[in-house]
């Protein structure tokens, strides 16, 4: 591996691994560290920046674990029959419940092994025939399995136990429906199409079977990076960035469900996973340090109409500033806005996030600050936060509009004279100390690690 370049070797051993960087190309196969979104190139067909292209998450389908507790529970199955009067519904249902939450603990108990999976772009068009075909085996296979049960229940149901119609469906129905079963088993398999995902180094996965256009680009896009970085360095080997790890796992389960609570299997996998202290809630994340900035026309639909909506209710606010900030596995994306009172009095700080996956879910929340005399910095929002015992502030929630929330703010603000910053300068700085001071207490109390310098692990189209 070449110094200072964690990026282009050609071909690198699995010890050996940068760990750094979030993806790479190794010869003819891609490593990607777990939960990483590759850029938009098709690994199956080599198309690149697809229009309309889907999203997806791609795993190992079969655990060895899941599968010995099958063949355990096959065997209890029959002793209950043998020695208790259990009836096989009952039977069934016990199978399911714990293979289920077997299968939900092997993925995400802390150190799980196996690879958790990449976020990967797929071309629309094909990945609708995936999806098609997939439907289409998951009806067949269950149109089987119920002509099965059907064949051995309705024939006692209604006496034909000792007709030869019984007799032909045993020995005729039922071994069809098995060679059925295991058409539709090798249609599967056979339809996965190439690209396969294998256990890496520890964290990582090797995606291999990748098609020789897409090994090609991403090449380019390595290359690029590289050149970026070589470009930027001086003397030091390539550009940094602040990174820390985040621990939601320690968060506490309203902030984590978010919108989602009313969501039964959202809950249920956030409890199982805050209970095992999971590593898949464990993510790396930029220091803020590191957001780029924008211009009001540059971000995101969801921000611009909120500018829009609340400069036509309050023309004579002015925007601060605003920034995006990505994420190093580039899943996650984040825009904040600042505007501003005329005198500074108030000041009004617009998020928000989205992930690559459904871009089109922006969760956009709101928080007003204002400093009073007396009181100290006086912030209300609409969303729920840490509980952080941030200095000399007063934190409210308020559910509604951003203008309820302000109107609610302006009575909170009521009890003392207002202390506006003297400039727009001042009033970043402001707002950069409180930004400080909360990343130093995350850090204190265990909710995030301590910023550390890294080589730019940002490779994107």
């Amino acid at each position: 591996m070449s110094e200072g370049n964690p990026y282009s070797p050609p071909a690198v051993a699995e010890s050996e691994v940068p760990v750094h960087c979030y993806w790479q190309v190794d010869g003819t196969d891609l490593l990607a560290r777990n939960a990483t979104t590759l850029p938009k190139v098709d690994l199956e067909s080599g198309l690149a920046t697809m229009d309309g292209s889907a999203v997806f998450r791609r795993r190992d389908d079969v655990q060895p674990g899941i599968v010995l507790m099958g063949l355990a529970l096959f065997g209890v199955i029959l002793v209950l029959r043998s020695q208790l009067d259990v009836s096989m519904p009952v039977i069934m249902m016990g199978i399911f419940a714990v293979t289920f939450v077997f299968g939900r603990v092997s993925v995400f108990r802390r150190g799980g092994g196996g690879p958790e999976g990449v976020w990967l772009f797929v071309d629309v068009r094909r990945a609708k025939r995936v999806r098609w075909r997939k439907r289409i085996r998951i009806a067949a296979l269950l149109l089987v399995g119920l002509g099965i049960v059907a064949g051995f229940y309705l024939p006692a149901v209604f006496g034909w136990m000792d007709t030869g119609y019984f007799m032909i469906w045993l020995l005729g129905g039922v071994p069809l429906g098995v060679v059925l079963i295991v058409a539709i088993g090798v249609w599967s398999a056979l339809d996965r199409g190439k690209v396969r995902l294998k256990s890496g180094p520890s964290g990582w996965v090797r995606i291999t079977g990748v098609h020789s256009a897409a090994i090609d680009r991403l090449r380019e896009l390595q290359a690029g990076v590289d050149g970026e970085g070589a470009g930027k360095a001086g003397d030091d080997g390539g550009r940094e960035r602040g990174i820390r790890t985040m621990y939601y796992h320690r968060f506490p389960l309203r902030l984590l469900l978010g919108p989602n609570w009313k969501n039964p299997w959202i809950v249920f996998n956030l409890v199982l996973m805050k209970w095992l202290r999971s590593r898949l809630l464990e993510q790396e994340t930029y220091h803020f340090s590191e957001a780029s900035e924008r211009q009001v026309d540059e971000l995101c639909a969801t921000m611009r109409n909120r500018a829009e909506e609340w400069l036509a209710a309050h023309p004579d606010w002015v925007c601060v500033h605003a920034n995006q900030l990505g994420s190093p596995a580039g899943h996650f994306f984040t825009e904040s806005m600042v505007m501003a009172s005329p005198g500074l009095e108030h000041c009004m700080v617009t998020t928000c996030s989205w992930t690559v996956q459904k871009p089109d879910r922006v969760i956009a929340e709101a928080c007003f600050h204002s400093w009073v005399d007396g009181l100290g910095l006086v912030s209300t929002m609409d969303h729920p936060t840490l509980d952080l015992p941030v200095k000399d502030e007063i934190r409210r929630r308020v559910r509604g509009t951003p203008e309820q929330v302000f109107a609610a703010h302006l009575g909170f603000c009521a009890g003392g004279g207002l202390r506006p910053p003297e400039d727009i300068g001042t009033l970043r700085e402001r707002l950069l100390e409180k930004r400080e001071e909360m990343d130093r207490l995350l850090v204190e109390l265990g909710y995030q690690s301590e910023t550390r310098r890294v080589p730019d692990p940002g490779v994107r189209p």
